[in-house]
């Protein structure tokens, strides 16, 4: 499974049905997208803000299942191009990526 899921890694939110539960996220978090792919709930709207977000963006947020967080969560990074895109729409300053190793 490592190729298909570098080939949804360019399809921004989408996991593999059933990756989420087997972390330890409960059902009710995520969403089928197709026979085989999942998403969490509300990343896959026009103004995406996933379910799992908990506060205010620009004071204070935090994920509610961060140590179970599915992959494409894991692969953003602070200060990466994702997360400065998600900044840039909300009205916030790029951060510096954050360099790890």
């Amino acid at each position: 499974m490592p190729g298909l899921r570098r080939v949804l890694r360019g399809i921004q939110g989408l996991i593999l049905l059933g990756e989420a539960s087997q972390r330890g996220v409960a059902d009710t978090l995520t969403g089928k997208v197709s026979p085989h792919l999942a998403c969490m709930t509300g990343t896959n709207r026009p103004e995406p803000r996933c379910v799992a977000l908990t506060g205010e963006v620009g004071k204070g947020v935090r994920c509610s299942v961060y140590e179970a967080r599915p992959s494409p969560c894991r692969e953003l990074q602070p200060g990466d191009e994702k997360c400065n895109r998600a900044r840039s729409r909300h009205g916030l300053a790029p951060l510096a990526a954050v360099r790890t190793g």
